[in-house]
């Protein structure tokens, strides 16, 4: 990419651009804050390897506030973007943040949107490519991945602690009220906007409930987890396994090592409880077209009815709605119409003195033979039998 182009973006955009070769570093700007890695540390070779790995740019997370933009150009070159921060840089946390990277004491590390970063890599991929990327299609990283493959579900079994939830009320009100929301609806795409930081809502103002950073983060991702399994309980996921999931990952939380696992658990909770809500949801909404079918069989039961005309009649996929009234009562769709047919036609045997012939008719079977074959799968005995051991004499 054109170095004339990077200049510009630096100066229109003020994040620190640094440009990589296979050897070293080839140029960096502003020529007042300059930025270069290290291509021995961890965090270069964590890059560099990232973004070897993707098609698309990626945002990098160092820690939990500093991140980079990467993108590859068509000679292979690594264009890096930042450092920036989503939050403001304390003095303390500027200084060892430059004694970590040896960069100088007059270093800034600036303050920028995590949607900012996005919107940038997706149009110096424009610039590159010719083609626009979304800023939900750029991937994320960290160097704390680890986290993220931990398996909360290979530990559930063995929970065996009582339930327990934690309230804290510091958190931005409108973030908090957002947050949860999203969880009780179980949308999974606007939960990946918040964590993404593309969603237009204050995360600045979170109360300080430690002076110690470890702590904060601490009491932090445990206000969240327990909000999450409120919110997820809410939202329809069973409360027990709610409670249970969030003392998993309290368990979970106290062994991580450091801010940055911390914050990359309660990150994973977020995905977590919304994708469980969504599920429960799915499978309430299967309970509820399996209703809807059998509420359409009882008003049409005595119409030529054709598995084909109830799923139309419902709004959901024919194979899909068999398979699934299959699976939750353990009967096809069209033997539980033969079987409510049988079990009306079985009333009208014991109750009235319409004959079989007229019974047959009236629930649609083909013919009184045909009545009496079915009749018989359900009931052990001919029509005839049935009447003449349960008719009932009605007196008025």
């Amino acid at each position: 990419m054109e170095e004339i182009i990077l200049k510009k973006i630096c100066k229109i955009c003020n994040i620190p651009i640094s440009v990589y070769d296979n050897q070293n570093s080839v140029f960096s700007y502003p020529d007042h804050n300059k930025f270069s890695l290290n291509k021995k540390t961890e965090t270069f070779q964590f890059i560099d390897e990232v973004t070897k790995e993707q098609e698309v740019p990626v945002l990098l997370q160092e820690d939990e506030n500093i991140y980079f933009g990467a993108i590859r150009d068509s000679k292979d070159k690594l264009i890096l973007l930042g450092p920036v921060s989503r939050n403001p840089v304390s003095e303390a946390i500027s200084m060892k943040y430059c004694h970590k990277h040896h960069l100088g004491h007059e270093f800034i590390i600036h303050r920028m949107e995590i949607k900012t970063v996005m919107e940038i890599l997706s149009f110096l991929t424009y610039l590159e490519t010719g083609e626009e990327i979304p800023v939900e299609k750029i991937q994320t990283a960290s160097q704390n991945d680890s986290i993220f493959r931990w398996n909360s579900l290979a530990e559930e079994e063995q929970y065996q602690l009582e339930q327990s939830e934690i309230e804290w009320d510091h958190n931005s009100i409108e973030f908090e009220n957002r947050l949860m929301q999203t969880v009780r609806d179980g949308d999974i795409d606007a939960m990946n906007r918040i964590i993404r930081g593309t969603d237009n809502l204050d995360t600045e103002h979170v109360g300080i409930v430690a002076q110690n950073a470890a702590k904060q983060a601490e009491y932090l991702t445990v206000t969240l987890i327990s909000l999450m399994a409120r919110a997820a309980a809410q939202g329809g996921m069973k409360q027990e396994r709610a409670y249970s999931l969030a003392d998993i990952y309290l368990q979970r939380l106290e062994k991580s090592k450091n801010i940055q696992e911390m914050y990359a658990l309660a990150t994973k909770a977020e995905y977590e409880f919304t994708l469980c809500v969504r599920q429960s949801k799915e499978e309430n909404s299967n309970v509820l077209y399996i209703e809807q079918c059998k509420e359409y069989i009882a008003k049409n039961l005595r119409k030529p009815i054709q598995v084909g005309d109830i799923a139309p009649a419902i709004g959901i996929n024919r194979s899909y709605l068999a398979r699934r009234f299959s699976e939750v009562e353990g009967i096809t769709i069209q033997n539980y119409i033969m079987k409510e047919r049988c079990a009306h036609a079985a009333n009208m045997l014991k109750f009235s003195n319409y004959s079989i012939a007229l019974i047959a008719e009236y629930f649609c079977f083909s013919s009184q033979s045909h009545f009496g074959r079915n009749f018989k799968q359900f009931y052990g005995m001919t029509p005839k039998e049935y009447r003449n051991k349960h008719q009932q004499t009605i007196v008025f």
